[in-house]
Formats: C-alpha cells, sequence, structure tokens
C-alpha cells in the first residue's frame, strides 16, 4: 500500500458566512495545501463564492450554523485528518522569547506538519494556541487544554466516539473537547505557533446569527452537559460583539484538566490513547 504524504492524510476547512472575498485565512495557506483546503458554504451564497474563488475551492453544505456544518463536515470528510480553521484568521510563530512573528508559507507548512505529526501518534484532537495568551505557557506545547478556532480531528476516531459538534448552537467546541477528554482523549495545542483574529464577533461568521440570548442559553447547556467542570460567569469584551446589547456577555470557566480522566486497562495498564 502507497504511504500516504502529510498532503494526502489532512484537509482543511474553513467555514464561511457573509465574507466572499474576505477570507483573510486563504493568505497564509501555502500553494501546495492550497488543493486541499475548502471553502464551507451555505447554498444561499454558493454562486457568490464559487465566483469569487473557484468551484474546486467551494464546498456546499446543506445545514446551517456552524456547530451543524462542523458536523456534517466530519461525516463527509475523505481524509485521514480534518483541521477546521475560521476564515479571518493570520498565524504567528515564536522566534525568540516574548516575541511572536507574523508568517506565513514555510512556516505554515511546519505548523501542518506538526499538528499531523501528532494525530499520526495518536491524538484525536489537536489544536493552535491563540496569540493573546500564547506566552503565559513558556513550553513549546501544552496536553489538555483550550481549544478554539483553529484544531484538527483524526475524522475516524471522532465519529467512532459518538461525540457530536451539533448538541449546542454555539460555545460547540468547547462541548467536543469536554466531551473527548471526559471520554479519554488527551488533545495537544501547541504554543509554537499562534492564530489572531482582526476582532472577535466581527460582521459575517457566527456573528451574523449569534445573539447573547443564544450565548446564555449555550452557556447554561454546556454548564448542564459537563456540570463538574463548567461555571457560568460573565466577562467583559472590549468593544460589543455584533448582535449583542452591550459588551457584558455570558460565558463560561472551564476546568480543562479535571474533565480528563486517565482509564486504566485491568490487563494493559494505564492506556494513553484508547
Amino acid at each position: 500500500m502507497k504511504e500516504l504524504t502529510s498532503l494526502d492524510k489532512l484537509d482543511i476547512y474553513i467555514p464561511s458566512l457573509g465574507r466572499c472575498g474576505r477570507v483573510l485565512t486563504l493568505d497564509h495557506i501555502p500553494g501546495p495545501w492550497l488543493k486541499h483546503t475548502y471553502i464551507v458554504v451555505n447554498t444561499d451564497e454558493q454562486k457568490q463564492y464559487k465566483k469569487e474563488y473557484g468551484d474546486d475551492m467551494i464546498m456546499v453544505s446543506p445545514v446551517n450554523g456552524i456547530a451543524s456544518v462542523r458536523q456534517w463536515v466530519l461525516e463527509n470528510c475523505l481524509s485521514r485528518y480534518a483541521l477546521f480553521l475560521d476564515d479571518d484568521m493570520s498565524f504567528s510563530h515564536r522566534t525568540s522569547e516574548k516575541k511572536l512573528k507574523k508568517t506565513r508559507g514555510w512556516d505554515v507548512k511546519k505548523m501542518l506538519q506538526l499538528l499531523i505529526s501528532w494525530l499520526d501518534e495518536g491524538f484525536a484532537h489537536v489544536g493552535i494556541s491563540p496569540r493573546f495568551g500564547n506566552f503565559q505557557v513558556e513550553e513549546p506545547w501544552v496536553e489538555v487544554g483550550r481549544m478554539n478556532n483553529a484544531y484538527a480531528y483524526n475524522v475516524d476516531t471522532f465519529l467512532t466516539t459518538g461525540v457530536r459538534f451539533d448538541r449546542l448552537e454555539v460555545m460547540e467546541d468547547f462541548d467536543v473537547t469536554l466531551s473527548l477528554l471526559e471520554k479519554g482523549f488527551p488533545n495537544r495545542i501547541t504554543y509554537e505557533y499562534a492564530w489572531a483574529q482582526k476582532k472577535s464577533g466581527d460582521v459575517g461568521g457566527c456573528s451574523a446569527y449569534r445573539t447573547s440570548q443564544m450565548q446564555e442559553k449555550a452557556a447554561h447547556e454546556l454548564k448542564k452537559l459537563h456540570p463538574k467542570y463548567v461555571k457560568v460567569v460573565q466577562k467583559e469584551s472590549k468593544v460589543k460583539w455584533e448582535g449583542f446589547d452591550s459588551k457584558i456577555r455570558t460565558d463560561v470557566n472551564i476546568s480543562w484538566k479535571k474533565a480528563y480522566r486517565v482509564k486504566i486497562d485491568k490487563n494493559k495498564g494505564i492506556s494513553r490513547f484508547l
């Protein structure tokens, strides 16, 4: 059997809504990877996205809402691994202590290959650190922690666990990460690389339909699904999110490491990966 290359193993999925012509993440994807990159759009916007980016890059989802879209992508993904990226991202890498340098091309290629190597190692889910707070972690990576906006999955493993993205309308990635941790699947997040966005709650994307009421409902539902590890709190943003009434929003604090429990096989001892 032919050995798969990195390009054969992983596809990149960029859900996008209301941002045709503004899918900034594409500017940072290395050329060879663009053939394995798909902008996921709804049926109403497919014509304009196809006109802008071409038929081959557009994947049309029959479902709406970011949570349902992510679930649909994983159920229809043909590659071994699936990487989700938001559509307004840039990337950085550490060049020295307390310094992150914006990057694209070769360094993004190394970032993708790093994620693939971890998935090859046996991790079911891996992610990239946000730029904000990156240097609060000195190590190049951590195991068991928060992932949002940029994460990859072993597709077969994900589907066999019974974990789903579409249980919540928003905060769905928190629900997925917690569910996988509770089932004994640790994640690994790189802090050698980081992602950034123009701003949270910008026009387009889930901001087109997310409301403060939806956010509050999801926070309490997440608490009900994972009562031991989730605390509902009030947080204040620097700017008011699109569709929100004020800078104050209902959010959550999560005990990620407490949610992970190493499962013990009586015959084989401790097994990190199930």
